[in-house]
């Protein structure tokens, strides 16, 4: 379901099934879902930006954190801690489809921005974002990043301004949102991601400071309706087989192919 455009990759009466690393999700005895809904999410938390750590005692001014966020913790140098922010947990029949940038305040010297790694899990203990022969996981970084309309990577304080990026988005043809493609992400339920920062500099930020860490997120919600027929048959797709819907062909199944992480629980599914 990939594709570089920031749009929704779905549309309402689309067919799915959603492959939860190697499992189909199921709802009842169907695992075929229909989209009924699609809602394109506005910007989480204030000013956009939802609060992942701060090394200070509390949240910066004018910034809104995730509940699951860390609070008067150092940054270490390396893996700090994941973060699966409870912000990104959507509800049951509900498939969400996203994009993150990073974003970063009081960034001490050393380390840079550009010292800063991003993992992303999904499900939540599983490293994603590219593979490769030799098993390299990729990582979420502010080099990659396009800049925000007006913004820079760096945050300001409340009440600071913000200036214009050196290289305006859009000059290209290509939004924020499209540039960060690659970061693209798919769950379901509350199976949300989780988010690791890694300090590659040269020093470990204190606990005390005021440096913060914080996400900026594009989102799309889907809902959806397990596809509940009173004729069912027996399919095999990736090796494992489940009950669909006779009415829908193979090929209408593979075209609706939803590949996302995580697992989420069986139910009761909603007769269409």
């Amino acid at each position: 379901m990939y594709r570089r455009a920031a749009e929704p990759s779905l549309r309402i009466g689309q067919r799915v099934l959603i492959l939860n690393g190697s499992t189909f999700q199921t709802e009842g005895e169907s695992t075929a879902f229909e989209v009924v809904g699609i809602q394109e999410v506005g910007q989480l938390g204030q000013s956009g930006l939802l609060g992942m750590a701060s090394v200070a005692a509390g949240f910066p001014a004018g910034y809104a954190f995730d509940k699951n966020a860390t609070v008067n913790q150092g940054i270490a140098q390396g893996a700090n801690p994941a973060i699966q922010p409870a912000s990104l947990a959507a509800q049951r029949y509900q498939l969400v489809q996203a994009r993150f940038k990073s974003k970063y305040l009081n960034v001490p010297a050393p380390p840079s921005i550009r010292d800063f790694d991003v993992w992303i899990s999904n499900p939540a203990n599983v490293r994603v974002l590219s593979g490769s022969a030799s098993g390299m996981a990729g990582v979420m970084n502010a080099i990659d990043q396009y800049p925000d309309p007006i913004d820079t990577v760096a945050l300001v304080a409340q009440g600071g301004a913000l200036g214009y990026p050196t290289l305006y988005p859009g000059g290209d043809g290509l939004g924020e949102w499209e540039q960060a493609a690659f970061t693209e992400q798919w769950w379901y339920y509350n199976n949300q991601p989780s988010f690791q920062l890694v300090n590659n500099g040269s020093a470990a930020i204190a606990a005390g400071g005021t440096f913060a860490w914080f996400l900026k997120a594009w989102l799309v919600v889907y809902n959806v309706a397990p596809v509940v027929s009173s004729s069912l048959r027996s399919e095999t797709i990736a090796g494992e087989t489940f009950n669909v819907p006779s009415a829908l062909s193979r090929q209408e199944l593979l075209d609706g192919l939803v590949q996302t992480q995580g697992q989420a629980p069986s139910g009761t599914p909603i007769d269409i």
